[in-house]
């Protein structure tokens, strides 16, 4: 059962149980839209939560295939993007 704060979300992977993705939080299903719009650096997700790495994991855990790539800067940023 679905509620309010635990909505679906489509998994990108077909493998992905649909019945995995309703667990995921609010949090990851913003971070989730967000890289379906495109590569975003880390300080673009730490906006929506200074745990973004926990979302992350959690993306994977449901089935999202998301790559992480340091940028070569020196700054420690890096970019999340959700392969299809």
């Amino acid at each position: 059962m679905n509620t309010l704060f635990d909505p679906p979300i489509p998994p990108v992977d077909p493998n992905v149980n649909p019945v995995d993705a309703p667990r995921l939080s609010r949090q990851a299903e913003t971070i989730l839209g967000l890289l379906r719009d495109g590569p975003k650096l880390n300080t673009e997700l730490a906006v929506v939560s200074h745990r973004f790495g926990g979302r992350i994991h959690d993306l994977r855990r449901a089935g999202f295939k998301i790559v992480t790539v340091p940028l070569a800067d020196g700054t420690g940023r890096v970019t999340y993007r959700l392969v299809p």
